[in-house]
């Protein structure tokens, strides 16, 4: 029998793909469900992706619920309603092969501690109390796996942690890698016949190793193409596509270097809501979105005190043209 190609496929992260098979086949020996797991890093770097993925593997249902809205079983009742209940009987016997649901909860550190005590009895003995007017009655659940996303696990509750037998930590991706996700997407869109290896190139270097980015910016490329009624992808479209962007080689856009200047024309530590004031940005853009990659790349740092430049960020401005050479050398000089 010819092998079923899969929808979704996954670049890089080979470690991880070769557990998760391992998890998958020893389950279904054993016709139980896999354990439940815990995917952790930097977001956009496939943590979703993979989860369909697994579930698709499985030939099984997928399904994905807002933590922060699961509050009680009154919240949790109608997803526990779609699992599946493939090889059960009406009281919760098994009686063939089963087909556990995937339920995928991304940002999972938003859940409520009330909903973590409550999804970690479903998680360990399969079943769930129900309230009733008068008294409170447990009733079974088929087998599921919970998978969630996290960029801030230790928001969790250890008990809850706990409960996830497998946990593993997704990375950026190298360039390399990200040549090969852009190039499988690439492969994908409408309207484009071809994208030149350059092309390809220059949207991996401002990709930040983050596949959502990727695809993003592949995109945005795409629209300028389809724009100037072409069916290519050149180097010279996507340069001035990330021209017209703002966004420079190492992948900082107008957000980035206007949070680094400000900081620099500041020059003194500054705490998240005075910056979230000067740059017009939500505190939580700034603190999730923005200052992750920055601070990775040594550009500036978070202190007891609040977030400053670092020498490396100085340096970096003063290189590429943002800030005044001069003004740039007496700040260093000061801080030496």
């Amino acid at each position: 029998m010819a092998k079923r190609e899969l929808k979704y496929k996954i670049i890089g992260n080979d470690d991880i793909r070769a557990q998760l098979r391992i998890a998958i086949t020893s389950a279904r020996a054993r016709n139980v469900a896999p354990p439940h797991i815990l995917f952790a890093g930097a977001a956009g770097c496939g943590k979703t992706t993979t989860a369909r993925m697994m579930a698709e593997a499985l030939g099984t249902k997928f399904l994905q619920g807002h933590p922060d809205s699961l509050k009680s079983y009154k919240d949790l009742k109608p997803l526990i309603g779609q699992f599946s209940l493939v090889g059960y009987t009406e009281i919760g016997e098994r009686v063939g092969p089963i087909s556990p649901t995937i339920l995928f909860l991304d940002e999972i550190h938003n859940l409520p501690l009330k909903g973590q005590e409550m999804l970690g009895i479903a998680m360990e003995n399969f079943i769930m109390p129900m309230p009733t007017q008068n008294q409170e009655f447990v009733r079974w659940i088929p087998q599921f796996t919970l998978i969630g996303a996290t960029t801030d696990e230790g928001k969790l509750a250890k008990p809850f942690r706990d409960r996830f037998k497998l946990r593993f930590i997704f990375t950026v991706y190298s360039l390399e890698e990200s040549i090969e996700i852009i190039t499988y997407h690439a492969s994908k869109l409408d309207r484009i016949e071809h994208i030149s290896d350059e092309a390809i190139t220059e949207i991996a270097m401002r990709s930040r190793g983050v596949p959502r980015i990727m695809v993003g910016l592949l995109e945005r490329c795409r629209d300028t193409a389809v724009a100037l009624k072409r069916t290519k992808i050149e180097k010279w479209t996507a340069l001035q596509t990330f021209k017209m962007m703002e966004v420079n080689k190492e992948g900082l856009g107008r957000s980035d270097i206007g949070l680094l200047k400000a900081l620099f024309a500041i020059n003194k530590p500054v705490g998240q809501q005075n910056l979230s004031v000067i740059l017009n940005e939500s505190p939580d853009n700034i603190l999730n979105s923005l200052e992750p990659f920055l601070i990775q790349q040594g550009l500036m740092m978070r202190g007891p005190r609040g977030r400053e430049l670092t020498d490396k960020g100085i340096k970096y401005l003063s290189e590429k043209g943002y800030i005044d050479k001069m003004e740039a050398m007496k700040v260093l000089i000061e801080r030496s």
